[in-house]
C-alpha cells in the first residue's frame, strides 16, 4: 500500500518542483456545442402549406485546421459535443437527403455555417438541410 501511495505522490511532487512563479502547462479547457439538426422544406402539405422544420437523424461534422470531429445524431435531431477552443466549419449529412458530388463522394445537405468554441462555454447552433 505504501508503494502505491509513493507512486501516486511522485507526479504531484514533480509538478510542485517547477518552482515559485511557474505554472505547469495544461491543455486548454474544452468548450461545448449543443444543437439541433433540422430538415426544412419538402413537398407541400394539405392546402399548399409549407411543412415546418423538423428534426432529422444523420451526422454532424466539425472541422478546423487541426482536427475533424463527427457526431452521430438520432431521430430527435439533438446533438452535443465537447471541442477544444477554436473556429470550426460545420457540415450536416443525412441519409434522408443524400447528395453525391461529381466524383461520387457524399456532399453535405446543410447550409454552410461556422461556430467559435470558447473554453468552458456552451455554443448553441442549428444545422439545417433545406430541400425543395
Amino acid at each position: 500500500m505504501t508503494g502505491v501511495a509513493a507512486l501516486l505522490l511522485i507526479p504531484l511532487l514533480a509538478a510542485c518542483a517547477a518552482g515559485p512563479g511557474h505554472v505547469a502547462a495544461r491543455s486548454p479547457s474544452a468548450g461545448r456545442v449543443t444543437g439541433k439538426f433540422l430538415l426544412e422544406g419538402g413537398p407541400l402539405g394539405p392546402g399548399g402549406t409549407q411543412p415546418t422544420a423538423r428534426p432529422i437523424p444523420g451526422l454532424i461534422q466539425f472541422s478546423s485546421a487541426r482536427r475533424r470531429v463527427s457526431v452521430r445524431v438520432g431521430s430527435s435531431g439533438i446533438f452535443q459535443v465537447s471541442l477544444p477552443p477554436g473556429r470550426y466549419a460545420v457540415k450536416g449529412y443525412s441519409p434522408y437527403v443524400s447528395q453525391a458530388g461529381g466524383n461520387g463522394t457524399e456532399i453535405p445537405c446543410s447550409q454552410p455555417i461556422s461556430v467559435r468554441i470558447t473554453a468552458d462555454q456552451i455554443a448553441r447552433i442549428t444545422v439545417t438541410c433545406v430541400v425543395p
